[in-house]
This record gives C-alpha cells, sequence and structure tokens, in this order.
C-alpha cells in the first residue's frame, strides 16, 4: 500500500514542479513552491524515520486536502480553512512527534520517568515545528515574489500558530487521558 502512496507522491510533486516553473495556468493565492517544500519534507521524513502505515494515511490525506485547498482557493474563500488546517496540522505534528519520542523510548535511549514532562516536551517540539513551518511560509513568498503573496502576515502567523498548538494540546490531552487511565486500570489489576 506504500507503494500506492509512494507514486501520489511522486506524481504529486511532479505537478507542483511543473506548477513552479509557470506551466500551469492556474490562478494561484498559493505558491507552488510551498507546496512542493511541504510535500518534500513531509515524504522525506515518512521514508526517513519509517512511520507506521496509519501515520502515512493522516500525514497523505492532510498534505492532499491541503493541495486541494490551494487549487480550489479554499484558503481564500472560506474564512476559517487556514486556521482549520493549522488545528489538524498540529494534531499530526503532535501525532508523529509521539511516534518518534514513544520510538526512543522503547530503544531505551531515554527513560521518561514523568509523563507530564514528556508532554511537555513534545508540546514544545510540535510549537517549534510550527515556528519554522510559518518561518517557511514566509521566506518561499520572499525567494519567489519579493514579497508575502499567501496570508503571511503578522497577525495570520500567530493565529496559525495557535491553531497548530491548539490542534497538538487536544492530541496531547487525549494522550496523557489515556495514559492515566491505562496506567490507573493496570494498579486496580494488581
Amino acid at each position: 500500500m506504500k507503494k500506492i502512496f509512494r507514486i501520489i507522491f511522486i506524481i504529486a510533486i511532479l505537478i507542483e514542479a511543473v506548477g513552479m516553473f509557470g506551466f500551469l495556468p492556474i490562478v494561484q493565492d498559493f505558491t507552488w513552491l510551498g507546496l512542493f517544500a511541504t510535500f518534500v519534507f513531509a515524504w522525506v521524513m515518512l521514508e526517513l524515520l519509517q512511520f507506521s502505515f496509519r501515520v502515512w494515511i493522516a500525514v497523505f490525506f492532510l498534505l492532499i486536502l491541503d493541495v486541494f485547498s490551494a487549487l480550489l482557493g479554499l484558503y481564500s474563500r472560506i474564512i476559517n480553512w487556514d486556521k482549520l488546517m493549522h488545528f489538524f496540522g498540529g494534531g499530526m505534528i503532535a501525532i508523529t512527534a509521539l511516534e518518534i519520542i514513544l520510538r526512543i523510548i522503547e530503544k531505551e535511549i531515554i527513560h521518561v520517568r514523568n509523563l507530564k514532562i514528556f508532554i511537555i516536551n513534545v508540546f514544545f517540539s510540535v510549537t517549534l515545528l510550527g515556528f519554522l513551518y510559518e518561518f517557511l511560509e514566509y521566506l518561499v513568498d520572499k525567494i519567489q515574489y519579493g514579497y508575502p503573496k499567501t496570508l503571511v502576515n503578522v497577525y495570520n502567523s500567530i493565529e496559525d500558530q495557535l491553531c497548530n498548538l491548539l490542534g497538538a494540546t487536544l492530541v496531547l490531552v487525549v494522550y496523557y487521558t489515556w495514559q492515566k487511565r491505562k496506567n490507573h486500570l493496570i494498579v486496580e489489576k494488581k
């Protein structure tokens, strides 16, 4: 199944590359370079870190939704669409950060004694990645157009980051609650 996703990734990246060079006559409120960079980065991370199939599906779905949202102009036509996408993106980053850190714990590279500290570290990982993504949006616009063409401005960046953090918070609260409940059930069984 991952082979099918890889083929679709390649097709999408080729279409985005063609779009970057101006060969697709599509009215834009986005940058092809931004879509291209996001797709390539996500695919490289999925391959390098060998995420579970569930993460592949979720990331793939969000990336395709991002592309269609840009192509159909949903970011500029639907008022809170960008915020909603950042909310889901923040949740997805939290899920992937959890998976990476849990793998490191399983290999006993690090030890976690306090679940709250663990959750806070994952939260700050999402914060950093959200900031880096916003910075990438700004850089792509500056490189490609010389000015911020997309929705990038101070207010939008802050709102996007807040939505990233809200999505991550929801995922981490669910994970924390699940871990506490699981530990409580183990203690009761003893």
